[in-house]
């Protein structure tokens, strides 16, 4: 496990939080048996029960280190990264992603370097802003610059073109298909309840237990109604068939933002 202190303004914030999947299978160099690995940023980590303050802070340097050397488009790709460290989620090289709101293309930037240089791994960024972070934009990449209200039927209609629609999909003369979108992320700026609303009619293209990562930002009327829309927006999120929606308080995150990671199980019943 790991334990994060943060100390500000005279308060304490304590985060206790589980590292099983820290430690990546790497032959030769310990894996799963508990002895030395490296971690999901490729930065040795010692045994598990055999690490000190003094390794702590070695990393901590070496991840600054690797973070200058290699800058992402925008600060927001450590969300998304820290995000699927925290929720133990894995992206997987064949998934197929919708990022909604990928302006500048931080997250989209992070999914896309995660899957495979084949066909059948796709990001579909969802913005009409360009994505100025991204250039060129990446082939497993289909920027659409449209509101997310408008994407499904493009999204589908360049799926199918693609030939990522599996054959038991349902495609109707429209191209409407259920059940393709292993992962959808959204990082837009917007109220938490706008922003599950959106993610809610998302929920029509996505495949049972493909996943949901989110940030819930404070563009509301004052704190309190931002957390009160939090919990809104968690709930709505649950009817809409996300099962269990798990809300952190990242350290990549702002004061008042909060990230949310959720599975699909499919809509309640009426």
């Amino acid at each position: 496990h790991c334990l994060d202190v943060v100390t500000s303004r005279g308060s304490v914030y304590v985060a206790l939080w589980s590292a099983g999947d820290v430690l990546a299978e790497e032959p030769g160099v310990g894996g799963g048996d508990g002895g030395g690995g490296l971690g999901a940023s490729g930065i040795f980590l010692p045994a598990r029960g055999e690490a000190t303050t003094r390794d702590l802070v070695h990393a901590c340097e070496r991840v600054q280190e690797m973070r200058h050397a290699r800058p992402p488009p925008c600060r927001a790709y450590y969300k998304i990264e820290e995000a699927f460290a925290r929720s133990g989620v894995r992206v997987q090289k064949d998934w197929k992603c919708v990022d909604v709101g990928a302006s500048p293309g931080g997250w989209t930037s992070y999914l896309s370097a995660r899957l495979s240089g084949g066909e059948r791994g796709r990001v579909w960024a969802v913005d009409p802003a360009a994505l100025s972070g991204l250039d060129p934009i990446p082939d497993n990449v289909t920027h659409l610059r449209m509101k997310a209200e408008e994407c499904e039927g493009p999204l589908l209609a360049d799926a199918f073109d693609r030939g990522l629609v599996d054959d038991d999909a349902s495609v109707s003369g429209s191209r409407v298909g259920i059940g393709i979108v292993d992962l959808v992320v959204c990082d837009a700026n917007a109220a938490p309840m706008k922003v599950a609303e959106m993610l809610s009619a998302m929920s029509r293209l996505m495949k049972r237990g493909g996943w949901l990562v989110t940030t819930f930002k404070n563009f509301c009327r004052g704190a309190a109604e931002w957390e009160r829309e939090v919990v809104a927006g968690a709930a709505a999120l649950a009817r809409a068939g996300f099962e269990r929606p798990r809300v952190y308080h990242l350290f990549s995150n702002c004061p008042q933002e909060k990230t949310l990671v959720a599975r699909y199980v499919g809509a309640r019943d009426k």
